[in-house]
């Protein structure tokens, strides 16, 4: 019995030693996922941070480029070539606005392919935006500067 204890005791204290380290696979896979693109930010995430208030969280927000998700609620035609999309956020009464970059070509009346798109899409429809950055105008969270990259699906 004797001669099997310091086998015992080796065992044991590999165990604990290896139960101890930090899995290493983990972080490499978190910081590929990070490296892979924008940030992506869904719009009641940006309704909370900025209903908050905090600067730190703002601050994700000054410079682009980011992803913005969310499901469509409303389009406002403001004029030739310029579209304003509301995204649901937590309170649907007060949604995110999102200004999409006017498209030069669609001057002069024409209609811009995007808007045209946008107009068939219903609500509830999830739209995917790259966006430059982010404010609070009258109130109401504004993503600025933004392109559709896709629209995948949407609501159940």
């Amino acid at each position: 019995m004797y001669r099997r204890l310091p086998l015992l005791v080796l065992a044991l204290v590999s165990l604990y030693a290896c139960s101890k380290s930090p899995p290493d696979s983990l972080p490499s896979a978190a910081l590929a996922a990070s490296a892979d693109g924008p940030p992506r930010y869904d719009a009641e995430l940006v309704y909370v941070d900025f209903a908050a208030r905090d600067p730190r969280a703002l601050e994700k927000y000054r410079q682009g480029p980011f992803i913005v998700t969310g499901r469509l609620q409303k389009i406002h035609i403001v004029g030739a070539g310029e579209l304003q999309l509301d995204l649901k956020a937590a309170d649907p009464a007060h949604p995110v606005r999102v200004w999409l970059k006017s498209d030069p070509a669609c001057a002069g009346g024409r209609d811009c392919p995007e808007q045209v798109a946008l107009d068939t899409l219903p609500r509830g429809f999830k739209v995917y935006l790259e966006c430059e950055r982010a404010t609070l105008q009258n109130g109401m969270p504004t993503v600025a500067d933004c392109v559709l990259t896709g629209a995948p699906g949407r609501a159940s």
